[in-house]
């Protein structure tokens, strides 16, 4: 941007989201309909290769694990959208609205790790500070009123293989009951008190009520 100029880079089908390194180096564009996403070098070639170099542009194939006739042999993102780059640079993470899963990429190598499940309609993300050190994730859903969290370095070693998600948190809680007979009423009370014990659970991502949420 100092220079004035405008540069140009090929990517993927219908780019729809970005991101950026920490180190403002590289750029990542999530291209929905084109399954992968694309890095762009923003000044000198910085986009990892499969080799241990460096490139101009790398395209990042989203879909190489994916059989049209099997299904999935490995990770895979469908219909990818948000995809931030965490605060230290060690994770890039996809949200994929087709997969329902959450791609989580190397920034320094540019390969996917492995991907981790979110629920029906994953779409938003980012990352906040988690105490102690680190980041962890958030991740919205579209169908859902549950957010995934993710922590990407869970002891802290640097090495993004063992990212996992510790839980959700249901972002919504249902309307009150207003029940107008004393059947419908003890029906609807009940319901809700059933809704109370299932998202009390910490286990795991937590289902809220008609949320499409996978357990």
């Amino acid at each position: 941007m100092e220079s004035g100029t405008v540069s140009h880079a090929p990517v993927g089908g219908f780019p729809i989201a970005t991101s950026m390194t920490p180190d403002s180096k590289t750029a990542y564009l999530s291209n929905f309909l084109g399954m992968s996403i694309s890095c762009v070098s923003l000044a000198e070639d910085a986009c990892a290769t499969g080799d241990g170099g460096v490139a101009e542009n790398v395209e990042i194939d989203l879909w190489e694990n994916y059989d049209p006739l099997t299904g999935p042999t490995g990770p895979w993102g469908g219909l990818t959208i948000q995809l931030p780059v965490s605060p230290d640079g060690k994770a890039l993470l996809a949200a994929n609205t087709l997969s329902q899963t959450v791609s989580v990429i190397d920034p320094t190598t540019n390969k996917v790790i492995k991907d981790l499940p979110c629920n029906a309609g994953c779409h938003g993300a980012n990352f906040g500070a988690k105490q102690g050190g680190g980041y962890y994730a958030y991740v919205s859903n579209k169908f859902s009123n549950a957010a995934q969290i993710i922590d990407v370095d869970p002891n802290g070693d640097g090495d993004i293989s063992d990212a996992r998600s510790p839980g959700s948190s249901c972002s919504a809680r249902p309307p009150t009951p207003r029940p107008t007979t004393s059947s419908s009423r003890t029906r609807a009370w009940a319901a809700r008190a059933s809704w109370r014990s299932r998202s009390s659970t910490t286990a795991g991502r937590r289902r809220c009520p008609r949320d499409g949420g996978r357990s």
